[in-house]
């Protein structure tokens, strides 16, 4: 039997779990990392101090479709000429999912109180209400693919929010992201992508304005110079390769076990994907079918090579409970339950960017129709965070108002002042009520 993804049994699929829970994404020390730190931070130098000759020298470089001739804002008649190519069956697409992210959205915006929230108390009223960030740039990646449902998922999300300004950065635009921007009436699209690019509008340049917040996808680059740069702007999430974990009984059905598999292992050689299973047969069954497949599809030959061959099937045989112990270990970032053993027990299952609870179910669903944000947490951070949604960009702002002061909030400022010794603090609440 031709193994395409290694089988990991009991002890070795514990010690594998064990190794992945200390490792991290967000902290490798290997040479290839160090390296990708430093081209980033020369790179954030460099187009903080020179601006947008660094933004055409990377393009150029690189082969990103920005001429040394050309404003790096995309006008408005070259997106309406690359949406008039756009068939109309594929808009219909388009604002299918456009409106479908937007629903789902608007459902967590109506969640919201829409005025500030009051504790009012004998001297004075504290409050809370939550707005908008004032600018976002929604970075879209084109490289390997273009990933015209990352656009729809970040501006739509960021538009729902309610946020003022929304643009999009993308180095290489495909006609169907553009007339995403066109359709979603997004404020500005500039044709860069990069680190060069979350550089440029954490501090702006001569044809790039600074933002608020960066939020999107992107490769190690990308990613480092999010890292990099939050502080400086907000961000999304930092946002390791694409992971799904299947945690699947005896009755699944392995030919969707598979593709589901192989669907997440499609994203970059980088992506991982596992499953965990208390069936020894269902790991075997497995085998065959993914090799069948790959040639049937015609798959890139990295499946095989990286995403596949480095990731695992772990079998804790006839153990259910060790089979949920792991996937809430892993944390992953997309999570499918397979057969009534594992879909019957859900609320076992603590930790997941999101979860796809039936057979009929696939993660693709999520990708790009379903209404959820397919922006999601990675690398076990889906212990402590969340997935992209309006949510990601509201601010919780608060607010105090002494009315009527009548000593109380004096005396016990001043009180608290004392305990850490700063006088300043509680001289500036003394004399607002002497006591």
């Amino acid at each position: 039997m031709t193994t395409i993804i290694p089988i990991l049994t009991q002890a070795e699929a514990q010690a594998f779990v064990d190794a992945h829970c200390k490792a991290s994404p967000f902290l490798d020390a290997s040479d290839a990392q160090k390296a990708c730190e430093k081209t980033v931070a020369t790179i954030i130098t460099d187009v903080r101090t020179r601006g947008d000759a660094v933004l055409y020298e990377l393009a150029t470089r690189f082969g990103d479709s920005l001429q040394p001739d050309q404003p790096i804002k995309i006008d408005a008649e070259t997106i309406a000429q690359a949406s008039n190519r756009v068939s109309a069956e594929a808009k219909a697409t388009l604002k299918e999912v456009a409106k479908n992210i937007e629903t789902f959205g608007q459902l967590m915006m109506d969640s919201l109180p829409k005025t500030p929230q009051t504790m009012a108390q004998n001297e004075y009223e504290a409050s809370f209400a939550f707005k908008p960030v004032q600018s976002v740039v929604c970075y879209v990646p084109a490289g390997r693919y273009p990933l015209v449902s990352s656009a729809l998922m970040t501006a739509v999300t960021a538009k729902t929010a309610g946020v003022p300004f929304v643009a999009i950065a993308c180095a290489n635009p495909a006609d169907e992201i553009l007339y995403v921007a066109q359709l979603l009436g997004i404020d500005a699209v500039y044709r860069v992508g990069g680190a060069q690019a979350l550089a440029a509008f954490a501090f702006g340049t001569q044809q790039i304005p600074q933002v608020d917040m960066i939020v999107g996808p992107g490769n190690a680059y990308v990613n480092e110079a999010k890292r990099q740069l939050q502080g400086t702007v907000g961000i999304d999430m930092l946002a390791g390769p694409s992971e799904v974990v299947v945690v699947a009984d005896e009755t699944a059905n392995p030919e969707w076990v598979a593709s589901d598999l192989m669907a997440q292992a499609e994203h970059d050689p980088d992506a991982r994907v596992y499953l965990v299973t208390p069936s020894l047969a269902l790991a075997e069954a497995l085998q065959p079918i993914l090799a069948k497949r790959l040639v049937e599809l015609n798959l890139p030959s990295f499946l095989s090579e990286s995403s596949l061959a480095q990731s695992a099937i772990l079998v804790f045989e006839n153990d259910v409970p060790a089979c949920i112990e792991a996937s809430n270990a892993l944390a992953p970032e997309h999570l499918q339950l397979h057969g009534d053993v594992f879909t019957n027990k859900l609320e076992s299952f603590l930790h997941y960017g999101a979860v796809f609870t039936s057979e009929n179910a696939t993660v693709a669903h999520g990708d790009y129709v379903a209404g959820p944000n397919h922006t999601l947490p990675t690398g076990r951070s889906a212990r402590f965070s969340s997935g992209l949604s309006p949510l990601t960009f509201l601010r919780v702002q608060n607010q105090v108002r002494v009315n009527k002061p009548n000593g109380y909030l004096s005396q016990h400022t001043q009180a608290m002042a004392g305990f850490e010794g700063l006088i300043a603090h509680g001289y500036s609440a003394k004399i607002r009520k002497e006591i």
